[in-house]
């Protein structure tokens, strides 16, 4: 099983029982932004691309100039396709 998640607040706190875990078989463990290369990953996610492999122009919905990224940010958190949602 696989779960994407967003970063925790600042301040946050996991707890669990270390032995329950060991008993189930269990364990922790930390991904920081899914274990991404950088220096692997984005030239290959860029070969990919510009194959033709990548399908990336289809999720993007919107160009905003830079002066306007604050909005672009805000509209991130609107419903509708491709927008993303906390919780």
């Amino acid at each position: 099983m696989s779960a994407a998640v967003r970063p925790a607040p600042d301040r946050f706190h996991a707890r669990f029982d270390p032995l329950a875990m060991a008993e189930a078989n269990q364990r922790v463990l930390g991904s920081n932004y899914g274990s991404v290369d950088p220096q692997r990953d984005i030239p290959h996610l860029d070969d990919l691309y510009m194959d033709g492999l990548l399908d990336l122009d289809s999720m993007v919905s919107g160009r905003r100039p830079l002066d306007q990224a604050q909005a672009a940010l805000d509209d991130l958190g609107t419903s509708g396709p491709g927008s993303l949602s906390g919780g």
